[in-house]
């Protein structure tokens, strides 16, 4: 488990409250994120949860399973997320995939 410095909460505080206010990421701010597939919310203490899934390109981890910090904000539809550390490029979810297999007879 990593341990976020107060520089990194900070960070990604400040970031929620400017896509709280309506201003989404841009093609920058995603441009180097690391992509999550296969992922699926999990709760955290409180009312926060995190992500689960498979990444890849991610800074400090190995490509393979791995679970986010709390997520700040998150829109599947636009494909992105923001964590407290970092935003992500959201792949198909577990239930997309799930979804399209059941209904292609697989």
């Amino acid at each position: 488990m990593t341990v976020l410095n107060r520089k990194t909460v900070l960070d990604g505080l400040r970031v929620a409250a400017v896509i709280r206010a309506g201003e989404l990421p841009t093609e920058a701010d995603l441009a180097n994120a690391p992509t999550l597939t296969l992922w699926t919310y999990e709760p955290l203490s409180g009312e926060f949860y995190r992500l689960a899934g498979i990444v890849a390109g991610h800074p400090r981890l190995p490509d393979g399973s791995c679970f986010t910090s709390a997520v700040l904000a998150i829109d599947p539809c636009l494909k992105w997320a923001r964590t407290v550390s970092r935003f992500y490029k959201l792949g198909p979810s577990i239930f997309e995939v799930t979804k399209r297999e059941n209904s292609s007879g697989a």
